[in-house]
């Protein structure tokens, strides 16, 4: 997959994640529950995500990784990360996570 195959799934899956995470918090109903919510679960999704609603308080939103990618910023590293990730498994979590929205529908 190439950046801008990337960019377009991880685009994707936000939207997905936005849109749902907004079904759960419009089924709650009025009062205390729902004002934590919004402060707490709410908006710590919708801010790591990158919507507009709620600005990223975070180094790096979901959208700004898009962006990254799009713009052609993203090089691979050769540096060893705490977590390395194993050739081929970045697909094998996409799917995984796809499969998850899903059963969400």
């Amino acid at each position: 997959m190439d950046n801008q195959e990337i960019a377009a799934d991880l685009e994707q899956i936000a939207e997905e994640i936005m849109e749902l995470c907004r079904q759960a918090y419009d089924m709650l109903p009025p009062g205390d529950a729902k004002n934590r919510a919004r402060s707490y679960w709410y908006g710590h999704i919708m801010s790591a995500i990158g919507s507009d609603d709620y600005p990223s308080g975070s180094a790096t939103s979901m959208m700004d990784t898009v962006r990254e990618l799009q713009e052609g910023g993203y090089e691979e590293s050769t540096e060893t990360s705490i977590d390395p990730v194993v050739e081929g498994e970045n697909d094998a979590d996409l799917e995984y996570m796809k499969s998850l929205l899903a059963k969400w529908r």
